[in-house]
């Protein structure tokens, strides 16, 4: 036994050397040391005494104090670590915050879990020994008992880890497991909806019946046993909530009964920590940063038969000037091998070429499970609501009885939120509920009110304003350092909404600053610059309400309209376009009206002279037509409304740019502005951000109960060509899944039939009715939301593909050896048409390529209903032609796919069959009947015991009461008074 005297250490040196005396030695010590008049260390009772209030204590002092708590543990097993005892008056408020100061102090270097009542008492969860023992003693009283020294090093993973956690987390570190557990699956109730959770080769393992934290939880446990180094990575847009996730699931790995070591740290915080405190903020942090893994080195040192887990929050996909944490973070996990790690990044900032390197520094590896969370979608009502209450619920908010989550779902609806996640929520409940229940509110009154709250100043928030544009639309690098910490990137970087709000005030404030009487062109040019770029829909929505009702911004776009259309680029001009709609003074708008109808002019013009092999430069063109129709479509302009849905069907090009730009203005595929231009390409991997915007709209219309304006032509259009896209059958796997907007569209496709508006367009509202029983048929093949469908081309070419088994009923009944089929009488009517038709007529509709189209397929239909005899379909002539023009329109409107061929033309020609209308159709049914009338006197030659008189005076009838045109009359003489094969007939009976 060895016994240490009472001394006095007066500096480090005497405190290495009482350290080198005493560790590794299997000794019991006994004694105590005073160090100076501040600190007493008792081994008989294994504390550390504190004798003074905690002010008093000096800093010599309370460094050598740090040191002892890290150290000691090597020297001696402590039951109660660490207790200060000194009177003090609980009401006096001073008492409390000395203590509370150096409670702060030291909880960074030594974790402290509770304060009693008398005095004051920080403990340190740790073995409960009544004497002193050796080290082998130690030994097997953890194999008797089962608990272990380790348990002091697991309380310094706490120590370190915890002030990086938020206040949930840290209400929970006294929790026990069971506690912590249940808190855990409180908050997965948030996340049932909207995770992803896949494993090593990309399988979604997600089991919607058991809590995903829990889930995680038992999968890492699995993982730090395998031999890959990369456990997980957690992957969503800041305001996702994966900063509580990752912390809960910290407090369970350090409380459950496992071999694993848990570190936190979140590089957010460091930010936040520095951004006031250093003058070289870069430096300070890099340098805190690596003083902490040198930390945590030291832990794992001294608990070798555990394995570490290093779990980092914070990373982002997008660089933050030239400073990189992840450089730091990569080479410690390279040589640190035995380390396993969880990696959680923030992915829903602009990926700029500028700011991002292709490959991230530390996420090339492929982890063992990846957890990808979303943003709840409000156009999924149920689910939306579902997640409110929820929100509600893990976070114990008691709301008034008038206020439910429906009600709450329904406001934000209304002020034209997209989509929500648990951060915004939570933000929404603690500050700015009253304004979201305020019908008199906006959407940009409540972040105003948002970002105000936190930077403070009117003038910060326009600073923050300007940051925010430079960064998304701006050409600066961003690599100085500092800007990084500053408050208004602060505020910046909290949500990706806030960037989008402070791109928009910035975009109205160069507005506002636009002078048009400057005689400086140069200038003029240079400040209408920002004009020239497209703003998504995410910051559209906030420039709205800025601008509406604000006579200075209306003029100002009154102005540009007028005088500056030609000077904007192919951006600026649909731009321009986008908010001529969208202005609210009458007169003016009345004024852009007549002006969009002129650029349309001019447009189509410029378009008509592009040679098709110039694809791009079309695709350009196209897409600044399309900004300028809707733009006159939400006017309501029933002949720009007629135009661009025809061309949506027509012109697959204009069809693709349409599908494409939604893509692009919804978020779905990536812009970088001022990078590169818009690709105008559809890409059926992406799509979730667009179909939630056109379904909350489409919802939005059908609740109110009014007349659909035109624009909700466009939207269902554009819904259904992106339905269509995404369900051909290809060889591509990475397809988004859209079997659960099929019912939604199907509930639209319902609700469009029946408004006036359809009407004004037939062959859309015929497309309408396709697709409604396209997506119906369909529905029936789809069990869950889960699963999915494809539609095959090669469908619709092995059904028609059959008209030749289909035989000509009148000719079947009487019985003729291998009867005429259906292919082989269009055929021989196409054939008359190219013949004997003239290149030209007096006619002044008179074309023969529509002819010959119509003759082409005017009995394809019959592939899918059958021929039906003359007799039998006159008496119900409606049931069949009906029948039959569903089977045709499911052929013609397959061209609607955009891999398949387009049949427009064919559509058009086919609408004018069956409406049975025009010269052309009149000309075209003459040499069908004329075709019939050929092939009866041919079977009559051949097989004329199958005829009596009545059936042959009946077919020759035809000759004369239905054959009325020049062009009929002059093929029928043509087949039947000059044709020595059958003139005899004729001229016997008739």
């Amino acid at each position: 036994m060895k016994e240490i005297k009472t001394c006095c250490i007066t500096s480090n040196n005497n405190l290495v050397g009482l350290r080198q005396s005493i560790v590794g030695r299997n000794e019991d010590i006994v004694g105590y040391i005073d160090i100076n008049e501040d600190i007493r260390i008792d081994f008989d009772k294994n504390d550390i005494f504190v004798k003074r209030i905690p002010q008093n204590i000096s800093k010599t002092n309370m460094k050598l104090l740090k040191k002892l708590i890290i150290n000691t543990p090597n020297v001696v097993l402590y039951s109660t670590l660490f207790d200060v005892y000194y009177n003090y008056d609980p009401s006096k408020v001073h008492d409390i915050q000395v203590l509370r100061n150096f409670k702060s102090k030291v909880g960074r270097f030594c974790p402290i879990d509770c304060i009693q009542d008398e005095g004051y008492r920080f403990n340190f969860p740790s073995l409960t020994i009544k004497k002193i023992i050796s080290r082998e003693e130690a030994i097997n009283f953890v194999e008797k008992y089962g608990i272990s020294r380790q348990n002091t090093i697991a309380s310094r993973c706490l120590n370190f880890s915890k002030p990086f956690f938020d206040d949930g987390a840290k209400s929970l570190i006294d929790a026990t497991f069971e506690e912590t557990l249940k808190q855990s699956n409180k908050l997965s109730e948030i996340f049932k909806n909207i995770v992803n959770f896949s494993d090593i080769n990309k399988e979604n393992i997600f089991d919607c019946n058991t809590s995903i934290i829990e889930q995680l939880y038992k999968s890492i446990i699995s993982a730090c046993s395998s031999s890959h180094n990369a456990v997980l990575k957690i992957d969503g847009p800041m305001g996702s909530y994966k900063n509580r996730i990752i912390q809960y699931l910290f407090l369970l790995i350090e409380k459950g009964d496992n071999h694993i070591l848990p570190f936190y740290l979140d590089i957010a915080k460091y930010e936040q920590e520095i951004s006031s405190t250093s003058e070289d903020k870069t430096s300070t942090l890099l340098s805190q940063l690596t003083d902490d893994f040198d930390e945590i080195t030291k832990i794992i040192e001294n608990n070798f038969t555990k394995t570490p887990l290093i779990m980092i929050d914070g990373i982002r996909n997008f660089s933050c000037g030239s400073y990189s944490p992840y450089s730091i973070i990569k080479e410690y996990l390279e040589h640190n091998q035995n380390c396993k790690y969880i990696l959680c990044f923030d992915s829903d900032f602009t990926i700029n070429k500028k700011r991002l390197s292709d490959i991230h520094p530390i996420c090339s590896d492929r982890f063992d499970y990846s957890l990808k969370i979303k943003s709840i979608m409000l156009h999924r009502k149920y689910e939306s609501i579902n997640f409110i209450n929820n929100c509600i619920k893990f976070l114990d908010v008691e709301l008034d009885k008038n206020t439910t989550a429906e009600r709450i779902y329904e406001n934000l609806v209304r002020l034209n939120f997209i989509s929500l996640d648990a951060y915004w929520f939570i933000t929404i409940l603690n500050s700015s509920l009253a304004d979201i229940l305020d019908s008199k509110s906006n959407i940009t009154k409540i972040y105003k009110i948002f970002c105000l709250s936190n930077i403070k100043s009117e003038k910060a928030l326009d600073a923050a304003a300007e940051m925010a544009f430079e960064y998304e639309f701006g050409a600066t690098d961003f690599y100085e350092n500092n800007l990084y910490f500053e408050p208004w990137w602060l505020l910046i970087k909290r949500h990706r909404s806030i960037l989008d709000f402070l791109i928009a005030k910035h975009y109205i404030n160069k507005m506002s600053h636009l002078d048009f009487n400057v005689l400086e062109q140069n200038k003029l040019d240079k400040d209408l610059d920002f004009f020239n770029m497209v703003l998504q829909k995410s910051m559209t929505r906030f420039v709205t309400p800025m601008l509406n009702g604000i006579d200075d911004y209306e003029h100002k776009i009154m102005s540009l309209a007028e005088k500056y259309y030609d000077k904007l680029s192919l951006f600026g001009k649909s731009e321009l376009t986008f908010w001529m709609a969208r202005l609210n003074n009458a007169r003016r708008r009345k004024l852009c009206v007549d002006l969009l109808n002129q650029y349309k002019k001019k447009e189509l013009s410029n378009y008509a002279k592009i040679p098709p092999s110039d694809f791009e430069k079309r695709k350009e063109s196209l897409f600044l037509i399309r900004g300028i129709y809707v733009s006159l479509i939400y006017e309501n302009d029933e002949q720009a409304t007629i135009e661009y849905l025809n061309s949506l069907l027509e012109n697959k090009t204009a069809n693709m740019v349409n599908r494409g730009f939604h893509l692009e203005y919804y978020g779905d595929k990536t812009y970088i502005p001022n990078q590169s231009l818009l690709d105008f390409e559809d890409n059926i991997s992406v799509g979730e951000n667009t179909f939630a915007v056109i379904c909350l709209s489409l919802d939005k219309r059908i609740s109110r109960n009014k007349p659909a304006p035109y624009i909700a032509l466009i939207e269902l259009m554009t819904l259904c060509n992106l339905i269509q896209a995404r369900i051909e059958s290809t060889e591509q796997t990475d397809v988004l899944n859209v079997a659960m907007y099929i019912p939604k569209c199907i509930r639209y496709l319902e609700w469009i039939i029946t408004q006036r508006v359809t009407r004004i367009v037939p062959n859309v509202c015929r497309y309408f009715r396709w697709m409604l029983n396209e997506f119906s048929r369909l529905n029936q093949n789809i069990d869950s939301p889960d699963s999915s469908f494809s539609y095959s081309h090669a469908t619709i070419y092995n059904q028609f593909s059959e008209a030749k088994s289909i035989e000509r009923a009148g000719w079947v009944n009487k019985k003729i050896p291998r009867p005429e089929n259906i292919v082989e009488h269009m055929y021989n009517c196409w054939l008359l048409g190219m013949l004997y038709l003239p290149d030209e007529s007096s006619e002044p509709k008179y074309d023969k390529e529509k002819i010959l189209k119509m003759l082409l397929i005017h009995d394809l239909g019959e592939t899918v209903t059958g021929d039906i005899d003359r007799i039998i379909k006159e008496k119900n002539p409606t049931e069949y032609d009906f029948k039959e023009n569903e089977a045709m329109e499911a052929l013609l409107f397959s061209g609607t796919y955009p891999s398949t061929a387009n049949l427009y033309e064919y559509l058009e020609k086919w609408v004018e069959w069956e409406a049975e209308s025009g010269i052309n159709y009149k000309i075209a049914k003459e040499i069908d009947e004329l075709q019939a009338v050929y092939t009866f006197c041919v079977y009559l030659i051949n097989y004329p015991e199958l005829f009596n008189d009545e059936d042959i005076k009946c077919w020759l009838a035809n000759l004369q009461e239905k054959i009325e045109t020049e062009e009929g009359q002059r093929i029928s003489n043509i087949l039947f008074k000059n044709n020595p094969r059958v003139s005899n007939i004729v001229e016997k009976y008739t």
